[in-house]
């Protein structure tokens, strides 16, 4: 099984990225291409749901990398709705917006805390 996947939410505008707590960095770029393909792909802006309760350690390089190459500059990504926190991953975020100035990123604490506003975002675009 891949510790990094991105698949489409039934139902909504959004897509799933998961990260395991080990994460290989074989997996990282796949993931992202396909993220990158599912957003580009969308007939409405995406929203990318990511997933970090396990507390996933990233290799920097590959995510920031493969962030940087395709979703995170798709015209057709709504925002980033990121679950769980650490510090690399709030690293990774700021570096992100810093370098395509693009400020899209929101943290939630729990995973139904995001799902309410993916709800709310989806039926208030209806």
């Amino acid at each position: 099984m891949s510790t990094c996947t991105a698949t489409l939410l039934p139902d909504l505008p959004a897509a799933v990225l998961w990260w395991a707590h080990d994460v290989q960095r074989a997996d990282v770029m796949p993931a992202f291409r396909h993220l990158d393909t599912l957003i580009s792909m969308s007939a409405t802006p995406l929203y990318v749901l990511v997933d970090l309760r396990e507390k996933p350690t990233f290799p920097l390089t590959d995510t920031l990398r493969g962030a940087l190459d395709g979703p995170f500059r798709n015209p057709n990504l709504a925002e980033w709705l990121v679950v769980g926190s650490t510090p690399l991953a709030q690293t990774i975020g700021r570096t992100l917006s810093a370098i395509t100035r693009r400020n899209n990123i929101r943290w939630f604490k729990t995973l139904e805390a995001a799902m309410e506003f993916l709800s709310a975002a989806a039926h208030g675009a209806k």
